[in-house]
C-alpha cells in the first residue's frame, strides 16, 4: 500500500506542473457553475482498480480484491469516476488522454462530441444539455459501464434539472474532476492516503451510502483538515453537489 502512494505522489506533482503551465492554453473555463458529466458506475471503477491495492481487509472504501463491489455499504458516486471527454489536440491533451481517459473510438461519439464543443455546449467533460449527454452515451462503446450525473458548484442558485436528486456533497476542483475525498478514502489517483488508514476514518464514518458528506459544513471541514497535511493536494476546491436521477432511467444495464 505504502509503495503504491508514493509513487501515485510522485506522478502527480509533475502532471499538476504541466497542467498548472498550460491550463490556460487549453482554455479552462472559469465561468462554469454546473454541468452533466458522463462518468462510470461505481461497480466499473471498483473493478478496474482492486487488483492495484490487493487488499483483503478494509481500508476506507478503497476496493478489497476478495469481495465484490455490492459488499460494500458506501458506495462512491462522485465525480471523480473517470468522467468521459475528448480533449483537444494539444500537447497537455495528448497527455490527458493517455493517462487519464480513453479516446471515444466510436467515430459518432467523436464527432457528435466535436460538434457540441465547436457550439459551446461542452467542455472537456462538461454536457450542457441533458439530451446532449444521452445521446452522447448512447453513442460509446460499453455505454452500459457509465451514467450520468449533474454536478453543481454549492453556492450556485441554478435549479435543479427535473429527475434528478441530490446524493452530497465533495470537495472539488470543479470544473476539474479531482475529489480530494475520492483521492483519499476511495482511489488514489494523486497523492493518495495516509499508509495505516487512520486518519479520515472520522470523517469516512461521516459519509452516506454513495460515499459523499451529507452536508456542506462536514464537507468543509473535512477539506480543511485534508489541507493541513503537507502532502496532501492543494486546493482551490469548490464544495460541489452531486446528483443523479431519481428513477436511474438512462442507464443501460
Amino acid at each position: 500500500m505504502k509503495e503504491n502512494i508514493k509513487s501515485s505522489f510522485r506522478i502527480a506533482k509533475k502532471i499538476d506542473t504541466i497542467y498548472e503551465e498550460n491550463a490556460s492554453y487549453i482554455g479552462m473555463k472559469e465561468n462554469i457553475k454546473s454541468s452533466f458529466r458522463i462518468v462510470k458506475k461505481f461497480d466499473t471503477i471498483y473493478e478496474e482498480n482492486a487488483s492495484h491495492y490487493d487488499l483483503k481487509e478494509d481500508f476506507y472504501g478503497i476496493p478489497r480484491i476478495d469481495k465484490d463491489p455490492d459488499d460494500f455499504n458506501i458506495k462512491y458516486s462522485g465525480t471523480d469516476r473517470d468522467p468521459v471527454f475528448i480533449p483537444k489536440y494539444t500537447f497537455i491533451g495528448k497527455l490527458f488522454r493517455k493517462i487519464f481517459s480513453k479516446p471515444m473510438n466510436n467515430i459518432q461519439a467523436r464527432n457528435f462530441y466535436s460538434k457540441l464543443e465547436k457550439k459551446q455546449e461542452a467542455f472537456l467533460h462538461d454536457i450542457y444539455r441533458l439530451n446532449d449527454a444521452i445521446n452522447l452515451l448512447d453513442l460509446l462503446e460499453e455505454k452500459e459501464r457509465y451514467e450520468i450525473i449533474w454536478v453543481k458548484i454549492n453556492d450556485s442558485s441554478i435549479k435543479t434539472p427535473r429527475g434528478f436528486i441530490s446524493m452530497g456533497f465533495e470537495p472539488t476542483w470543479f470544473p476539474g474532476q479531482f475529489s480530494a475525498l475520492c483521492d483519499c478514502m476511495f482511489i488514489q489517483k494523486w497523492h493518495g492516503t495516509d499508509p495505516d488508514g487512520s486518519l479520515f476514518l472520522d470523517y469516512y464514518k461521516k459519509l452516506n451510502e454513495y460515499g459523499l458528506f451529507k452536508n456542506e459544513n462536514e464537507c468543509s471541514d473535512f477539506t480543511k483538515y485534508y489541507e493541513s497535511f503537507e502532502w496532501a493536494k492543494r486546493g482551490p476546491y469548490q464544495i460541489t453537489e452531486i446528483f443523479r436521477f431519481s428513477n436511474r432511467p438512462i442507464q443501460t444495464n
